[in-house]
């Protein structure tokens, strides 16, 4: 049966503060100005500054000191004389910019600016657009935006005020906690209202292939709030994701599964990742085949497989590399935080913890990369791995992890959840990438269906890591 998604009705999300000041500003302004291109309209001052926000949360990662870098493109889509809106917002101080960076050809970056308040939990409102047209012009733009999501309907379904209900008290008393920063508590306060007046945003239209939406936004410490009807829900993630797709695809090299690893291009987005992935196949086969080599990338598999790869990975460090980082004050390093793009002094609060750092790292960063982590990584990991992750890096270092997530989504969007909906059509289930939420108590269903279907493309078996969205869960709130 064809799922039937309903249209919700648009809405902006804006600081009650924030708000009366633009109207304020914004009546002066067409006192002086009755008619032409000085005379402003709300509706598209609230939009941008709605725009601004979710941009700047769906790439919460790539901040700059709080501001996101938005391409011009995004807002003239929405009104050609964007320019004089945005001016607008910044002579009345509500906007403030960080310039192009043209060395980089990196956009203009935007953040909001919060005027002070004494309120502990300041009050954000929902606006109804004044104008019908706008409202249909905002609709029309963003279903266009992502045709993709309609091969999801059959997780989309789920995700309204219907079926996702948000205990909306706690969870404003629960980010207002001295360990949240105030950008973090007003990203989570926008994840907190977006659903609680539910306005569900998915899009699937990037080039990770991954579905977004309002839960993959949603900080780990807010999932306790998160139900299904007030039924509890409950995470399966595939553990250690990353590497078990790397070494799932090595297992068929070296079992020669050749069909199997056709499939697996024909789950990467572009053409230029399918001839690299296929080029790769190419060069590795004939290698892997050699005894020492087949031995090394074995014990990758299994540490990968059957036991954690990470604290295997951690018990690789050397002495001397462990003494650079295990400090009185515990697990020390500098990490380069996109955010800020400066390094910062981090704690972790394991070696185990450290070591999927280092993986994360390794996965991201070039191939000559000169850090300390990479490169007591790549002592520690096989050299037939990291030739191969090296020929996939040869061009572009993005192409591998993108690779990665195409096959991640492929398999948990266009796989698993289908084969699920359709043995189970009443089952609620969402997704957070590699995680598939359902109802507590559901579990056995989804594993049962993860594993076989895993275990069917990779030849090795995948372990499911569960976690209850619930309360005793707080104490490991990111």
């Amino acid at each position: 049966m064809k799922a039937i998604i309903k249209k919700q009705k648009r809405f902006f999300l804006i600081e009650d503060s924030i708000f009366q000041h633009i109207k304020l500003k914004l009546e002066r302004n067409n006192a002086l100005h009755l008619k032409g291109k000085h005379h402003l309209k709300l509706d598209i001052l609230v939009f941008f500054i709605d725009l601004i926000q979710r941009k700047a949360i769906e790439r919460k990662d790539h901040l700059v000191n709080g501001y996101v870098r938005l391409m011009a493109k995004i807002f003239h889509r929405y009104h050609s004389d964007y320019k004089r809106y945005l001016d607008f917002l910044i002579e009345i101080k509500v906007l403030d910019t960080i310039p192009y960076n043209k060395p980089k050809h990196l956009s203009y970056g935007y953040k909001v600016l919060r005027p002070q308040s004494k309120r502990k939990t300041p009050k954000v409102i929902k606006y109804d657009p004044l104008s019908f047209t706008f409202r249909n012009k905002v609709d029309s733009i963003e279903n266009r935006l992502s045709p993709k999501t309609r091969g999801c309907t059959h997780l989309i379904k789920w995700l309204n005020h219907r079926h996702i209900i948000i205990d909306y008290d706690s969870a404003l008393s629960f980010i207002h906690q001295p360990q949240f920063n105030l950008t973090k508590q007003y990203q989570m306060r926008y994840t907190i209202e977006h659903i609680h007046h539910g306005n569900w945003l998915v899009h699937r239209d990037g080039k990770d292939k991954r579905l977004h939406s309002n839960l993959t936004n949603l900080s780990s410490g807010l999932r306790p709030f998160i139900t299904y009807r007030g039924n509890t829900l409950v995470s399966l993630d595939l553990k250690s994701s990353q590497p078990y797709i790397l070494a799932g695809i090595c297992n068929l090299m070296m079992n020669n599964s050749y069909d199997k690893l056709d499939g697996l291009i024909e789950m990467v987005g572009s053409n230029d990742n399918k001839t690299l992935l296929r080029d790769a196949y190419s060069v590795m086969i004939p290698l892997i085949s050699e005894s020492p080599i087949n031995i090394e990338l074995r014990q990758f598999i299994n540490a990968t497989v059957n036991s954690d790869i990470y604290e295997a990975i951690s018990e690789g460090f050397s002495t001397d590399f462990k003494k650079s980082i295990v400090t009185e004050k515990g697990i020390i390093d500098k990490v380069y935080i996109k955010a800020s793009g400066k390094r910062k002094i981090t704690q972790f609060k394991s070696l185990r913890g450290y070591a999927k750092l280092c993986v994360l790292q390794y996965l991201y960063c070039s191939k000559n990369s000169t850090e300390k982590r990479v490169i007591e990584l790549r002592r520690i990991l096989p050299d037939a791995l990291n030739n191969l992750v090296d020929f996939m890096k040869q061009e572009n270092k993005t192409a591998f992890p993108i690779i990665l997530q195409n096959i991640e989504a492929h398999l948990f969007l266009d796989i698993i959840t289908k084969e699920l909906n359709l043995k189970y059509p009443d089952l609620f289930m969402a997704t957070i990438h590699d995680s598939i939420i359902v109802p507590l108590g559901e579990e056995q269903k989804v594993i049962e269906v993860m594993q076989a279907v895993l275990y069917n493309t990779f030849e090795i078996m995948p372990t499911v890591k569960k976690e209850v969205w619930s309360n005793t869960n707080l104490a490991n709130a990111s």
